[in-house]
Order: C-alpha cells, then sequence, then structure tokens
C-alpha cells in the first residue's frame, strides 16, 4: 500500500538494488530515490519510513528533507532508519541527527536480518500513527457534526417557540372578547372558530413533537392492517387538500389500475404521504404542479412525490431528512412548520421496513420523494410492470381499463 511505502536512499548503485531485492523478498515495497531532493519530494506524498546512509548528509538537498519532515501534521513522525559507520559523528553530521526526530541508528555494515527487523518495526509504528490519525479524523468530524446538530437545535428551540406563540396572540384576544358582557352571537361564534383554529395547529405541531420523539426512543408502534392503496392516497390526498388548494396547485394522482392492498398502519402511511403533499405544497410557487404516482415493482411499492417548485441544492440532499434540519433558504417559504415532517416521514417508513430518497436537479428545479416499501401482492391481482408505467389520458376520475394506470387530476 502506498501509506507504508519505503523510501529508500543508498550511497551507491549496488547497494540501492541489493537493499530493494531484500525488502521486496520481505513483502515489503519499497521506493528508490536518487537523492536528497527525491526523498523530500516522496515525502509530500503517504510515506511509511524512510531508509538512508549518514552519505546522505553530504547532500546540497538534504535541507529540503528536513525541510519536508517539520511541515508533517501533529499526528505524523516518519520513522527513520540511518545507517551510520562506526565512530563520533562528524559536527555535520551530528547537526543533521539532531534536526531528525524519530530515528533508528544501526551501525555500518549490518546484517540483512536486523535491516528487515528494523524496517518492519518502523511500519508498525508508523501503522500506530495511522491509528492516532484516524482517531482524530473521527474525533474532529464526530466534534463538527455534534456543533451542527446545536446549532439546528437552536433554530429548531427558535422555531419552535416562534410556532407556539403565533396562535396566543390571536387566542387571547378571543378570549377577551369571550368575557365582554353582552357578546353577540356573531362574536362568540368567531372567538370560538378562532380558539378551535389555534389550538387544532398547535396539537398537531405537539404530535408531531410526540411522533418523533416516540420514534427515536422506539416507543411507536404501529397498528398494521390489510390495507388497499387507494384508501391511503385517498386519506393523505383529503389531509393535504388544505395546503395544495390554497395555493391552486394542481394536483394529478397516477395510480395501478389494478387493486394493491398489502399490511400497513393506515394512519401512519396516510400520515407519510399527506406529509410529502404538503412539503410539496409548501415549497412551490402559487399555481404549480404536483405529481402523486404509485406502482408496484418485483414485490416492492414505490411511491414518487413530485413537484415543480424552488427544488433542493445536491448538499443538501444527504441531510434533509435529519432532525432539526433546515434546508438554506426554504424556511421563509415553509409557511410554518416546524421542519420536522421529513424526519418523521423517515422514521415511519423504517418502522414499515420502508425507505424514502429525496432526488432535485438543483435551485428552481423542483423535488421528487421516492418511497419504496416492501409488500406481499396477490400475483394474480398485480398489473405486469410494463402496465404499471402505460400513461392514461382517459376521462380524470374513471377507472382505466386493463393495462393502463388509473389516473386523476385535481385542481
Amino acid at each position: 500500500m502506498d501509506a507504508y511505502r519505503v523510501l529508500l536512499l543508498a550511497p551507491t548503485r549496488p547497494d540501492r538494488e541489493a537493499t530493494l531485492e531484500l525488502l521486496k523478498r520481505a513483502g515489503i515495497t519499497s521506493i528508490p530515490c536518487d537523492g536528497a531532493a527525491a526523498v523530500a519530494t516522496e515525502i509530500a506524498r503517504p510515506v511509511g519510513a524512510i531508509v538512508m546512509t549518514d552519505t546522505a548528509f553530504t547532500d546540497p538537498h538534504i535541507g529540503e528533507v528536513l525541510s519536508a519532515l517539520s511541515r508533517q501534521l501533529p499526528w505524523s513522525d516518519i520513522p527513520i532508519i540511518l545507517l551510520c559507520r562506526m565512530g563520533a559523528p562528524a559536527p555535520s553530521t551530528q547537526r543533521v541527527l539532531d534536526a531528525l526526530r524519530n530515528v533508528t541508528l544501526l551501525e555500518r555494515p549490518t546484517t540483512s536480518r536486523t535491516l528487515v527487523s528494523s524496517v518492519l518495526a518502523a511500519l508498525r509504528a508508523r501503522a500506530r500513527q495511522y491509528q492516532l490519525r484516524d482517531q482524530f479524523e473521527a474525533l474532529r468530524a464526530s466534534e463538527a457534526a455534534l456543533r451542527e446538530a446545536d446549532q439546528r437545535k437552536d433554530l429548531f428551540l427558535a422555531t419552535l417557540a416562534h410556532e407556539l406563540r403565533n396562535p396566543l396572540a390571536p387566542i387571547r384576544n378571543a378570549a377577551r372578547i369571550l368575557a365582554a358582557p353582552n357578546l353577540a352571537a356573531s362574536k362568540l361564534q368567531w372567538a370560538q372558530t378562532v380558539i378551535q383554529r389555534q389550538v387544532g395547529h398547535m396539537a398537531l405541531l405537539l404530535d408531531d413533537l410526540l411522533d418523533v420523539a416516540r420514534i427515536t426512543q422506539g416507543k411507536l408502534e404501529l397498528k398494521k392492517t390489510r390495507v388497499t392503496l387507494t384508501d391511503i392516497v385517498d386519506a393523505a390526498v383529503e389531509a393535504a387538500r388544505p395546503s395544495i388548494d390554497s395555493k391552486k396547485h394542481h394536483l394529478s394522482v397516477t395510480l395501478p389500475a389494478e387493486s394493491v392492498s398489502f399490511e400497513a398502519d393506515p394512519l401512519r402511511l396516510s400520515q407519510v404521504l399527506s406529509n410529502l403533499l404538503t412539503n410539496a405544497a409548501k415549497y412551490t410557487d402559487p399555481g404549480g404542479h404536483i405529481e402523486l404516482s404509485g406502482s408496484v415493482q418485483e414485490g416492492t411499492l414505490f411511491l414518487n412525490v413530485k413537484d415543480d417548485g424552488i427544488g433542493i441544492e445536491p448538499d443538501a440532499l444527504s441531510r434533509i431528512f435529519e432532525m432539526f434540519s433546515q434546508v438554506d433558504g426554504a424556511s421563509a417559504r415553509s409557511d410554518g412548520g416546524l421542519g420536522i415532517g421529513l424526519s418523521l416521514v423517515k422514521g415511519l417508513l423504517e418502522l414499515h421496513g420502508g425507505a424514502v430518497e429525496a432526488r432535485s436537479a438543483g435551485s428552481g428545479r423542483g423535488s421528487e420523494f421516492i418511497v419504496r416499501l416492501p409488500l406481499l401482492v396477490d400475483a394474480s391481482r398485480q398489473a405486469p410492470a410494463d402496465e404499471l408505467h402505460a400513461p392514461h389520458t382517459g376521462t380524470p376520475g374513471r377507472r382505466a381499463g386493463r393495462g393502463q394506470e388509473s389516473h386523476r387530476s385535481v385542481h
């Protein structure tokens, strides 16, 4: 491996070739260097150890080697095996020795066994340095993730406080009106409507929070029953309709012509789809288009929710399902909410053994969310895969014939 290359700087060509062959027989990858300048260049790449003799100290480029070694990262200290002749070193040699940090001295001449043993020991020491590097990098990544999570938590708490505080003003105003003497019936009805609407909004926020908490703690239990795809979709569309209608979006629904039934928690699965539809409605300009389509392929149910909204930047696709995550520039378009809907979608699908994936070509180019849910479908009732993709241009709302999809358009 490149990370364990041994740089070899020998005084003569025969010495170099003999040492290369010796290290090769020991299974050690070695790189011959013609001079100190070549060693300095190679140090910029991954290196396991350096083997050289004290004759290299007279090389005019030895200072480049020392400079390259001094620029190592804190975790790195490349082992150097130095073969020296017996006797006191010259002053110039001593100065170079003093500048080196991790040196193993071997007297020249030395035995092949001693040299190979020393190189292997150096590579083991280098391996421990690499382990330390990996630990440092993992620690830095963990610290960065914790800082990001802390920032997202702070933003989430600020959003939560804002969303919970917003309903208080109209509730307080309605309560003040209710306290007035001789209250007219119209005023009474108005105050009651305001309170019910705002309390309902707060209840939805708190329900989402509780659901995410239960999923995180493994305490949310599914109530599975036999359901049909059309029932799930109808319930989801009904729940998301206020958000869709408020922006006059065009919603098209395309499902397999044949009935698809499977085991699932109908409330939670329709919650998944309604969250995706509501999310599409929030981040799509008024009058936009939203498509909900479904198909069954090889025992897997695929549900796609696609819009022509503001889109998602590529670097945000991997984190939009994380708790407390907020996509840059999207919060102003969210029309309220805590930004935990997609995290809830992911958690509920995983409880069903499924998964969700987000796709987008980038800012301003729409988004697509793909739900995959494993299911057991009666083969006699399952339409062939090629039929599931056949377009239907018949009257919206009519059941398509065999070989077609059921297509509904909702304005």
